[in-house]
């Protein structure tokens, strides 16, 4: 999650910068990083915008009211136990979403099986160590993932 908010964070910036020359930009997120860290500047074009909700007794009433201000942790879980969805796959996510808040990856090291675990980690690591503004290292990159690729 943490690049995927970093990337998000990157873009609004980038039509931020424009200032009055930036087109209307409507972006919708759930990376809440972005507010706790305070990753966008203020700026006199940007508006922050969320939908209303009130807490009844425990539950979420959703009032498809949009309101200023922001969202700093999702509700998906709320809604997936209204749809039904099986508790243990709810607390599973309950788990997901407490790890990415704390930037800590999902799936922790000691809860894989899987052999191919530190393959993965060694692609990833090499993926964001790569600068891709530079034709050379995106095409050292991909040589790179055909030879360990296999």
């Amino acid at each position: 999650a943490v690049v995927s908010t970093q990337s998000t964070g990157a873009t609004m910036r980038h039509w931020l910068a424009r200032d009055k020359e930036c087109p209307f930009v409507l972006a919708a997120t759930h990376y809440h990083t972005i507010f706790h860290r305070r990753l966008l500047p203020p700026s006199s074009i940007l508006r922050y915008k969320t939908f209303d909700i009130e807490d009844d007794d425990g539950g979420l009433v959703y009032l498809y009211r949009l309101i200023d201000g922001y969202c700093l942790h999702s509700r998906a879980t709320n809604v997936a136990r209204l749809a039904g969805i099986d508790q243990s796959i709810v607390d599973r996510a309950d788990e997901i979403l407490s790890l990415t808040a704390a930037e800590k990856h999902p799936m922790q090291p000691e809860r894989v099986k899987d052999d191919n675990f530190e393959n993965c980690q060694t692609v990833v690591k090499r993926f964001l160590e790569t600068n891709f503004e530079f034709e050379e290292s995106s095409y050292e990159f991909i040589s790179w993932l055909k030879n360990n690729l296999r």
